[in-house]
C-alpha cells in the first residue's frame, strides 16, 4: 500500500486542498478548475498544507494511458523513436507498477512553494515500499523539479516537444506576416471557411456540449479508438462549471451542421487548444480540424487579449506548418533502473535532433 510519511497527505479530490492552487493563474493549466475538470484514473495529489504538492498518479502499467506510462513516454513510442526491442520488453517487466509525478496537460507537475526535494524523496521511498517505480514526467524546461531530481537518483531527459504560438501584433493578419509566404497561402486558403464558424464562450456554449461531446467521439473513431460521448460532455459541464466565461467552444459548420469543435481554455493572458472533435469526411471541406484547432482559437486569442495560444503536444508537422513553435518536455527516472535509463537516452537524441531540425 502506498503510504506517505508525516507531515505529507495524498488526496484524490484536488478541491480538498484549494491552497496548492494559485488564486490567479496565467495558465489555464494551472487553475484549480482544470484540475476538478479533467480528472483521470489513478490521478491525485500529494503534499503538506502550507507546502509544496505535486500531480501523482498511481497506477498499473495496464491502466496507464500511453502519454502517461512511463515506459511508453521514455520510450518516445507517439514519436516513432526507434528501440530495442529486448530493452523495451526489460522495461515493461520492471515497471508493472507506477508512481508518476505528472500533471494533466503537460505542464509543471509542481503545486504550491517550498522546497520540493523532501516531498519527491519521500514519494519515490513509498513507491518502491509499494513496489512500484517513482517516476517524474512531461516537465517544461526551467521547471524547478529538474534542478532537484538529479541530486534524488533520477537520470533526465527530453521526451516529448509542446507546441504553443506566442501572438505577434494586434491581429491574426500580423501573426500572418510572420510566416514564409507558401504557409500564409495555405492557411488563408484554409481559413476561407471562418465565415461558417463561431466561438461560444460561458453559458452560450453549454447548449452546444453535447454535440462537442459526439464530434470529439467521432475523431476518436476516425482514429480506431473509442471514447464514450457521455463521458466527455460531462468533463466539458465540469471545465464549464469551474472557468465560466473563460470557457468556450470553436465551431466550425458545413451546411449548417456542426462538423467540427474544439474546447477553449483561458486563463491570464493564455488561450490553450483543447480536446478536438470533427467528424469525416464532411469536416474536409471547410478544413474544420484545423479552423476549430488553429485559426478560430487564434482569432479568439486576439479578440480576448490573450498573447499565447497552446497546442499541446500532438502532430508535429501540422502544427509546424501553422506557425506553432516547439519546447522540450523533460521526463526523469531512477538512475538504477538501467532499461527506463537507456530508452530515455536514445529518446532525448532522437528528440534533440528533430527539435533542432524545426528551429
Amino acid at each position: 500500500m502506498f503510504e506517505l510519511p508525516e507531515p505529507y497527505r495524498f488526496v484524490r479530490n484536488a478541491a480538498s486542498k484549494p491552497g496548492w492552487w494559485p488564486s490567479s493563474p496565467d495558465d489555464p493549466r494551472r487553475a484549480l478548475a482544470w484540475a476538478v475538470g479533467s480528472p483521470q484514473e489513478g490521478v491525485g495529489f500529494a503534499g503538506e498544507d502550507g507546502g509544496p504538492a505535486v500531480w501523482l498518479r498511481l497506477l498499473s502499467a495496464d491502466s496507464a494511458v500511453p502519454r502517461m506510462n512511463v515506459v511508453d513516454v521514455c520510450s518516445g513510442v507517439r514519436r516513432g523513436v526507434p528501440q530495442d526491442e529486448d530493452v523495451l520488453a526489460a522495461a515493461r517487466a520492471m515497471c508493472g507498477r507506477q508512481a508518476a509525478v505528472a500533471a494533466n496537460g503537460y505542464v509543471s507537475p509542481l503545486l504550491g512553494k517550498g522546497n520540493s526535494a523532501p516531498l519527491l524523496d519521500a514519494i519515490a521511498t513509498a513507491a518502491r515500499a509499494d513496489g512500484a517505480v517513482p517516476a517524474v514526467l512531461h516537465c517544461p524546461a526551467g521547471d524547478p523539479l529538474l534542478d532537484v531530481v538529479p541530486d534524488l537518483g533520477f537520470e533526465v531527459g527530453v521526451t516529448d516537444l509542446y507546441a504553443s504560438i506566442s501572438l505577434a501584433g494586434n491581429d491574426v493578419e500580423d501573426f500572418l506576416a510572420t510566416l514564409p509566404s507558401r504557409r500564409r497561402t495555405r492557411i488563408r486558403r484554409e481559413m476561407r471557411a471562418l465565415d461558417g464558424a463561431r466561438v461560444l464562450s460561458g453559458a452560450d456554449a453549454e447548449p452546444w456540449l453535447d454535440t462537442a461531446a459526439d464530434l470529439v467521439a467521432a475523431a476518436y473513431e476516425a482514429r480506431g479508438q473509442s471514447i464514450e460521448a457521455a463521458s466527455v460532455a460531462a468533463i466539458y459541464r465540469r471545465l464549464l462549471a469551474g472557468f465560466g466565461d473563460e470557457f468556450s467552444l470553436a465551431v466550425v459548420e458545413a451546411e449548417g451542421t456542426p462538423v467540427a469543435t474544439t474546447c477553449l481554455l483561458a486563463a491570464g493572458r493564455t488561450l490553450m487548444s483543447y480536446s478536438a472533435g470533427f467528424r469525416l469526411p464532411q469536416s474536409k471541406a471547410v478544413a474544420g480540424y484545423f479552423n476549430a484547432t488553429y485559426y478560430l482559437p487564434l482569432r479568439h486569442a486576439y479578440a480576448t487579449g490573450r498573447r499565447r495560444l497552446l497546442l499541446g503536444p500532438g502532430t508535429i508537422e501540422a502544427k509546424h506548418l501553422r506557425g506553432a513553435r516547439f519546447t522540450p518536455l523533460y521526463s526523469a527516472v531512477p538512475r538504477d533502473c538501467p532499461p527506463l535509463v537507456a530508452l530515455l537516452r536514445r529518446t532525448d537524441r532522437w528528440l534533440r535532433d528533430r527539435l533542432a531540425e524545426l528551429a
